[in-house]
């Protein structure tokens, strides 16, 4: 075989070099290429669908309608108490006296659990309108971020203080979502409202 043969044809070790150095190459660009990051202000988006106003107006009225239920409850629970102790100041007998003590007990702590009630009450349906907004913007979050290849979305302020070729998608996902969020729309949803099915007796 001549020289010039020799030369044009790859020897094994060149070969395997080849494919060694390609596959370095291939795993360098999986291993080191960062994974792109798209960010999501929800704060931004919410003014941007109109539903900031919304949402403190609904907790206002919220807050006014609990206040005028808790003062009615408040009044009630007074006058029982008052009742109570003039039962207990005319009260003949020890037995008679103890009672009435037991029964201001029990008012007083079904009083407070009944304003422990009109809190978790007030929790619930802010809990239930978050969800709801966050429910309705989820398919356009998805569209943007697969439109964009994003493979993670974040909040702003969740603790990532950097990353790289971060992508803020809130403008694109607010210009996506605005028609699903017209004014008369109910801040929560019927469907997050819904309470869950209780799940199947154990046979």
């Amino acid at each position: 075989m001549s020289e010039t043969e020799n030369k044009g044809r790859f020897r094994w070790y060149e070969v395997l070099y080849v494919v060694l150095l390609v596959g370095l190459l291939g795993a360098t660009m999986l291993f080191m290429n960062p994974h792109r990051t798209g960010v999501l202000d929800l704060e931004r988006l919410s003014r941007a669908l109109g539903q900031d106003v919304r949402m403190a107006e609904d907790a206002r009225e919220q807050r006014e309608e609990l206040a005028t239920r808790g003062a009615q409850m408040e009044r009630a629970h007074e006058e029982k108490l008052a009742e109570l102790n003039r039962q207990l100041k005319t009260a003949d007998g020890a037995a008679e006296k103890a009672r009435l003590q037991e029964t201001i007990r029990a008012a007083q702590t079904a009083f407070q659990e009944q304003a422990m009630a009109l809190r978790r009450e007030a929790q619930r349906h802010q809990a239930l309108v978050l969800r709801s907004f966050h429910k309705r913007i989820q398919p356009h979050i998805e569209k943007v971020a697969r439109r964009k290849r994003l493979d993670v979305v974040l909040e702003p302020g969740m603790g990532v203080l950097y990353r790289r070729a971060v992508v803020d998608i809130t403008e694109e996902v607010a210009r996506s979502a605005k028609r699903d969020f017209p004014a008369t729309l109910p801040l929560v949803d019927p469907e997050v409202a819904a309470p869950a099915e209780p799940p199947p007796p154990a046979r």
